[in-house]
Parts: C-alpha cells; structure tokens; sequence
C-alpha cells in the first residue's frame, strides 16, 4: 500500500450539535497529495467514521498526475441533528479517509476527533462567537422550569 499517495484532512477536532447546527463542516476538505512518478486514473476517495455516527462519503477522482495536489472542499457530511442533540456523553471518534482503486485499498489514513455532548463547549477549538448557540430557549427543560416558576408566582401572589 506505500504508493506516495498522501493525505491530508482539514476537520473539526471537536464535534458538537451547537458547531454543526451554526453551519460548521465536520470535513473541510480533504488534499491527496501524489507525491510519485505514477499517474492514477478512476479513484474513489472513501470518508467514513468509526464508530459510525456520519454515514460514508464517497467521492471519484477520474486523474492525478505524478506529483500533483488535488483538493476537495465540496464534501457534504449528513447530518443526524436527534443524535446530536440526545448525546449525553462524549467520545471518541476516527475519521477513516481511503483510497481505493477498484475495491483495492492503495492509501488510508485515520484522523483522530471527540463527538461532544450538545451542551459541551470546548472553547479552545471554537470561537466565542458560538456561546450563543448553546442558549435553547425551546429546550423541555427551559419550559419546565417556566411551568414550576409560573406555578410559584401563582401560589405567591394569589393571582393565576
């Protein structure tokens, strides 16, 4: 499998329901990088998540000449926004990039993330522009908070 083919991939290190729900990409893009004298021709580039909480995205590459750099930015992740949002525990999560000829595998590499739970920030990977997303006014425990205060204030002031 050492053919010089290389890759590289630009992610989120943390992945969380606020950064995907504000319109983040789990997947930049990813570079493959033919670093020989070989030309390829009808490639497919395999993205996929172990554990499996993204489905696999494939992509053709119909060339790549010897060292030659192709780059792909148009790589659509599907989005379980339920899951995202019912996570109460984070974890650990490889991000599988694959180059396949055929059904062969020529070039695979993993990529290390953290899948957070949709009210875990980790400030240090994201900007503070998205504290906001983390308010869910609409969130069940918000209106049973608003339920039991209304319910107090009622009692209190003898007025419903």
């Amino acid at each position: 499998m050492d053919n010089n083919l290389k890759i590289e991939l630009e992610f989120l290190k943390k992945i969380n329901y606020s950064l995907i729900n504000s319109g983040k990409k789990v997947i930049e893009n990813v570079v493959i990088d033919n670093q020989s004298e070989n030309e390829f021709k009808d490639l497919t580039c395999r993205i996929s998540f172990a554990p499996s909480f993204i489905k696999p995205i494939s992509f053709g590459i119909s060339y790549i000449g010897k060292n030659q750099k192709i780059k792909e930015d148009k790589i659509f992740t599907p989005i379980n926004f339920e899951y995202f949002y019912s996570l109460n525990e984070s974890y650990k999560v490889s991000i599988i990039v694959s180059i396949l000829s055929g059904d062969e595998v020529i070039s695979e590499k993993s990529f290390e993330s953290e899948v957070l739970t949709y009210d875990e920030w980790d400030g240090s990977t994201c900007g503070v522009q998205h504290v906001a997303s983390f308010v869910l006014p609409n969130d069940r425990v918000v209106k049973d908070v608003l339920h039991s205060a209304s319910e107090y204030l009622s009692k209190l002031t003898n007025n419903s």
